[in-house]
């Protein structure tokens, strides 16, 4: 299965954009300065990503 998703975070929030707003999850987070890293998986089988664009404002 394809999806597009579009993942914003700030310090203080995750939103992800499940094919252009098909499903959206949100989520509060508490980040700290020290934290840099991402991770994405997949359950019940890989994940291939065709495409990342990272882009900060």
């Amino acid at each position: 299965r394809v999806v597009h998703l579009r993942i914003l975070v700030d310090t203080q929030s995750v939103e992800v954009f499940v094919d252009d707003g098909y499903t959206v999850l949100s989520q509060q987070v508490h980040l700290l300065p020290g934290d840099t890293g991402a991770s994405l998986y997949a359950d019940g089988g890989p994940l291939h990503a065709t495409s990342i664009t990272l882009r900060e404002h």
